[in-house]
């Protein structure tokens, strides 16, 4: 049962109704009323259904507003003292609210969001799943209800805007964001009459340049900065991070998962954001020096650390044989790339991992009918995007029509909707099919709790990041991470590979050269 308090208090409102159609939505016998003495106020129980009707009728009213039933504890209702509360066929207009328990927080959520109201410019590195956006959003509110803030802008990865939307409408319903687009750009007062009229302003991070030559002619500075996957903004030779840097803001707060520490040239571009004395310094500092600056400016919490209450998550590498035609291929592919330079070399590379990749379906197909039985969400990550299209179209008919497919291919509102229907657990789309690059930043799938790499990036933070699009806050069940791996290929090798501090290439090169080494011995009697 939900509790709903109708009282003449004051309250912020978000949206007007008719106070004698809140009222039919229940069963006058369904109501239960209770008044109290200090304010004219009425307590009524209603069951979830009736409360779900008003949610329905109220959205219907404004499309645009986001809820979730199970968040929200109370509604209040403003009524005039003279309301008569027998009388609910009289139109009278009411004003409807909707609050959370702030309680909702984190205890190190709300020691985030006092660092992220108290700086000007900063770090939130916290760890990928600890609800960075939800501090950072909060944070500015409280800014901007105190009139430290006016118009602030967003900048995040293109994959991330529909997901920066959604959060600000679920955490700071009151507040009004737009998105620049391309055609922003063609008539320069849109874009003044969004920045004049708007709390949030998003915009990718390819659109950097063109805003920034907007911005030469129009001499504006923003109250507040928000860079989210900030670790975009490393390459000291970066168009988008030269051109961030020339937009001009009162505060600027960098938000990253990925640690900033083992590149010099990456640390001190990063830094040249946050702290202006050392980026005009002439001097070449250590690693060690920029790492003390960076720590001044950076917060960064472990999951392992704040979360204790966090799912389990259990990982699982399967090593599978190669079946008589994928050995022969490998072996085929192998042979060419040993007589091949080293600069050819690399090209090859993805040949091998194809042939790997295939020889893995039939073992998918298991994993995912047995996680099925036990209705259970799955999400497939192969970093290779043709591979999981020619899983989908390998895996029998009474799984694929379960299955989604997300990869570049896809618009930004095509990959949309393929997420919002996979959340949708009435569509009983249980399979998501999804590459590794665009599941690797901001996106939340904690509807599914299984994990199927049918191919790893070659990178660790970057199958680190897929892996905590399930596991993260929000996961209420044990999560399995499952990495398929081929014996006696480049991919047996891949656990002491990603161990190595070293540039991709020089990885994949290494990886070569062992299988070149191998060769003779593992297929001489084949």
């Amino acid at each position: 049962m939900y509790e709903i308090r109708i009282e003449n208090k004051s309250f912020k409102t978000i949206e007007f109704i008719f106070l004698s159609d809140f009222l039919n939505f229940i069963p006058k016998n369904k109501i239960v009323f209770q008044k109290t003495n200090l304010f004219k106020s009425f307590d009524i129980i209603v069951s979830e259904n009736s409360l779900k009707k008003i949610f329905d009728f109220v959205l219907s009213k404004n499309s645009t507003l986001q809820y979730e039933l199970n968040k929200f504890k109370k509604i209040k209702i403003k009524i005039p003292l003279e309301f008569n509360i027998n009388n609910p066929y009289r139109f009278l207009l009411a004003q409807i609210i909707f609050y959370k328990n702030l309680n909702f927080l984190y205890s190190y959520q709300n020691v985030g969001i006092n660092f992220l109201s108290k700086k000007k410019r900063c770090i939130l590195a916290d760890d990928m799943g600890l609800g960075k956006t939800i501090q950072t959003l909060i944070a500015a509110d409280k800014l901007i209800k105190k009139e430290e803030c006016k118009c602030n802008i967003i900048v995040c990865p293109n994959s991330l805007i529909t997901n920066w939307k959604s959060e600000i409408a679920k955490w700071t319903p009151f507040l009004k964001c737009e998105e620049i687009n391309n055609n922003d750009f063609n008539d320069k007062s849109e874009i003044k009459k969004k920045i004049f009229t708007s709390n949030f302003l998003i915009i990718n991070y390819e659109k950097i340049p063109n805003l920034k030559k907007f911005l030469e002619t129009f001499q504006y500075t923003f109250s507040l900065v928000i860079a989210d996957e900030a670790h975009r903004l490393r390459g000291n030779t970066s168009k988008v991070a030269y051109n961030f840097k020339k937009i001009k803001s009162d505060k600027c707060w960098l938000l990253s998962g990925t640690p900033f520490e083992n590149n010099l040239d990456d640390l001190r571009n990063i830094i040249s954001i946050l702290d202006l004395k050392t980026a005009h310094s002439k001097r070449d500092f250590s690693l060690t020096f920029l790492n003390s600056i960076l720590r001044k400016y950076t917060l960064r919490r472990m999951k392992s650390d704040v979360l204790k209450d966090l799912p389990k998550k259990h990982k699982h590498i399967q090593l599978l044989d190669f079946n008589s035609h994928g050995k022969k291929e490998y072996k085929k592919i192998l042979k060419q790339i040993s007589l091949l330079s080293k600069d050819n070399k690399i090209g090859y590379f993805s040949k091998l991992l194809n042939i790997c990749i295939e020889n893995k379906f039939e073992r998918s197909q298991e994993i995912i009918e047995n996680f099925l039985s036990s209705r259970r969400k799955i999400i497939v990550f192969s970093y290779l995007t043709k591979p999981l299209e020619k899983l989908l179209n390998y895996l029998p008919n009474e799984i694929s029509k379960q299955s989604l497919l997300l990869t570049g291919k896809l618009t930004k509102e095509e990959r949309d909707q393929v997420l919002k229907n996979f959340k949708n657990a009435k569509l009983n789309k249980n399979i998501l099919l999804l590459s590794s690059f665009l599941g690797s930043v901001g996106l939340t799938l904690t509807n599914a709790n299984v994990a199927i790499f049918l191919s790893e990036y070659w990178n660790p933070s970057a199958n680190a990041q897929a892996e905590d699009r399930l596991f993260r806050i929000g996961q209420k069940k044990d999560v399995d991470i499952i990495s398929l791996r081929i014996k006696n290929s480049v991919e047996e090798n891949l656990e002491s590979i990603l161990t190595t501090k070293t540039s991709i290439n020089k990885r994949i090169l290494k990886c070569l050269e062992e299988e070149e080494k191998r060769l003779s011995l593992i297929y001489s009697s084949s």
